[in-house]
């Protein structure tokens, strides 16, 4: 997935004289040797990004006297005497410690992220904290997420099977309709409302039978020529009046409260339009950062843009072979929001993918996404099913 940079050379030599017996007299031409006679210092992910120290010669000056021949080996790191991208080294080069840095932007965000920032004209790569994204926080809303399967009464009571101790919530009422769900509370421990949209029951019946239709949305707030998946509209709209009641009788016992919004699968496509109703219909307060999980793709390009430019702090957490963020296809018109944060298959490793919204080195690098326990298991824990934590 990335290449890791490492410092864990071999002390360095400026040369190493080898003694020869005489050939002939006569000097030469730099020549270049094979590779084999410079070692690459440790860095891993592609061989056109070898640094080198010397061992034996990569490139060569030979000269020559009456008694011997005398080679003096350089090994050429191109970050000295060429421009970078030279002789085949196209997407790296070497700094003067022999750490390998990408060339250009293109092969930054491809091929190398941890490269420093500025080496070989290479932009910084994002991090967790450069983007806002909050370890703490991305678990506590994926608890909240994992509640949402349980049935209406348990949860009501903040004591169902998947309530976590750990998150307490208060006046908490739920809304189904027409087979969706959403509930909303008060979480005194941050002191701010939460809405959190469940995802479907079923999911793999609702990808068979997912269909591409698109439906034009939001002209009259400015986003000309949207069009978003008209499934995902019509859920959020079916849970609306219900979602937004609670919410304001909610902002009546404590007033002036951001709201956070969070949900999973079908559940993170329903806040993506219940963020554009709260905030830009009904101007309430939204807290700067979501967390939703397994978000399929909810509109076409212009949406996606439009709504990042509202909506910046948007985190859309991706695992491994997790089938839904791959869908509705791209081939069909379809485009992501732009901050994905992708989690390897053991939820140990993560990438704070760029801001494209279709990162080729995240979710969408995984060309056969079938992980159907990668969508109902995120970071760790149970998010299909109404199981304890």
């Amino acid at each position: 997935m990335r290449c890791a940079l490492y410092l864990a050379l071999a002390p360095l030599v400026s040369s190493l004289t080898l003694l020869r017996p005489i050939v002939e007299d006569v000097a030469e031409e730099p020549r270049v040797e094979d590779l084999d006679d410079c070692v690459c210092s440790p860095f891993s992910g592609n061989p056109d990004g070898c640094c080198t120290v010397p061992k034996g010669g990569k490139l060569t000056t030979t000269t020559t006297t009456t008694t011997t021949t005398t080679t003096t080996t350089t090994c050429h790191n191109w970050f000295a005497d060429e421009p970078c991208g030279t002789r085949g080294h196209g997407q790296y080069c070497c700094n003067s410690n022999f750490e390998s840095h990408c060339c250009n932007t293109s092969a930054c965000t491809a091929g190398c992220r941890n490269s420093l920032e500025g080496a070989c004209g290479c932009k910084e790569q994002p991090t967790r904290e450069s983007v806002g994204y909050n370890d703490n926080l991305a678990l506590r809303m994926l608890a909240l997420n994992a509640a949402s399967q349980c049935d209406a009464g348990p949860v009501r009571a903040w004591n169902c099977t998947a309530c976590s101790a750990n998150v307490s919530l208060h006046d908490i009422n739920v809304t189904d309709n027409d087979g969706h769900s959403a509930y909303v509370g008060y979480d005194a421990e941050l002191d701010q409302i939460v809405a959190v949209f469940r995802g479907s029951l079923s999911v793999q019946d609702w990808v068979t039978n997912l269909d591409v239709l698109k439906t034009q949305a939001y002209a009259e707030l400015g986003c000309d020529e949207c069009y978003v998946h008209k499934g995902f509209l019509d859920a959020y709209w079916s849970l609306q009046p219900g979602v937004e009641a609670s919410i304001f009788a909610l902002l009546e016992l404590y007033p002036n409260r951001t709201i956070a919004l969070t949900g999973h699968s079908l559940g993170a496509a329903m806040a993506a339009h219940a963020a554009v109703s709260l905030r830009l219909v009904r101007n309430l307060p939204l807290e700067p950062y979501v967390y939703t999980f397994g978000q399929p793709r909810t509109g076409d390009a212009a949406f996606a843009r439009w709504h990042g430019a509202y909506f910046p702090g948007w985190l859309r957490v991706t695992h491994w072979n997790d089938p839904v963020p791959h869908l509705p296809p791209q081939e069909v018109g379809f485009a992501h929001f732009a901050r994905e944060i992708w989690y390897d298959h053991a939820s140990e490793d993560v990438i704070v993918c760029n801001g494209g919204g279709e990162d080729e080195d995240c979710s969408l690098s995984v060309a056969v996404a079938m992980g159907w326990t990668s969508h109902c298991n995120y970071l760790g824990h149970p998010v299909c099913q109404c199981l304890a934590w």
